[in-house]
């Protein structure tokens, strides 16, 4: 899972690659029905939504839409798009830090993210933070047994940015060559669920005979094709 190069910056899905952008959102869409039905927030966080593409295909089931990315030529763009739109906030801000308050979003994407982050740990947690009680986090990330590593790779001082491929079934040398991070569903696991946790706990504990719902976090990987 981590890897021994500084991730490089996640780049965005181009304008034209709608069936790409369109089967994420699809998949990030599929999760809505699970948002608590006692929930009335309308807020959707998009964490790393680079030019905005996907996340405005997700946007319309929505009230309130946030976008946070690192690369302000991509918020730009996101901007521009969207001409202005009220319901839109387009923010520069770290995924290890989300400057809004805990249990904030009722629903939380994010496309190809994690790999990138520098900060993983961090930005899981600041998810998982933001979240409300009975919210949804849904990720997709490069899946291990995809069997091209598309961010390319280092070896030595030679980058050689291009698909590489087969480098992910290798995880010695993924870990070692890759510029992105590659996840099994257990890494996943293992990232969200202790988070989820250990958040959670003591609210559970406080609030048990109350019938405190227990929030609803999905973490998924996705296959990309």
């Amino acid at each position: 899972m981590e890897i021994q190069n500084t991730p490089v910056l996640g780049g965005t899905a181009p304008r034209h690659a709608t069936r790409t952008a369109q089967k994420l959102a699809n998949f990030a869409l599929g999760w809505l029905d699970s948002i608590s039905r006692n929930s009335q927030c309308r807020r959707y966080l998009d964490v790393g939504c680079g030019n905005g593409f996907i996340t405005e295909l997700v946007a319309p089931s929505f009230d309130e839409v946030v976008g946070i990315d690192m690369e302000e030529q991509r918020l730009e763009d996101f901007r521009a798009h969207v001409k202005g739109k009220p319901n839109f906030q387009i923010l520069l801000m770290s995924a290890a830090r989300i400057e809004f308050p805990s249990e904030f979003f009722p629903f939380i994407t994010a496309f190809e993210v994690l790999e990138h982050v520098l900060d993983l740990d961090a930005s899981v947690r600041e998810r998982v933070r933001v979240c409300r009680q009975g919210g949804v986090i849904v990720v997709s990330v490069p899946q291990v047994w995809f069997p091209f590593e598309n961010h390319g790779a280092q070896i030595g001082d030679k980058v050689y940015a291009r698909k590489i491929p087969f480098l992910p079934y290798i995880r010695p040398l993924h870990r070692k060559w890759s510029l992105a991070r590659v996840f099994s569903s257990a890494e996943m696991d293992r990232l969200f669920i202790p988070n989820v946790w250990s958040f959670w706990e003591p609210a559970m504990r406080r609030h048990n005979s109350n019938g405190l719902r227990h929030r609803q976090i999905h973490g998924k990987a996705s296959l990309r094709s």
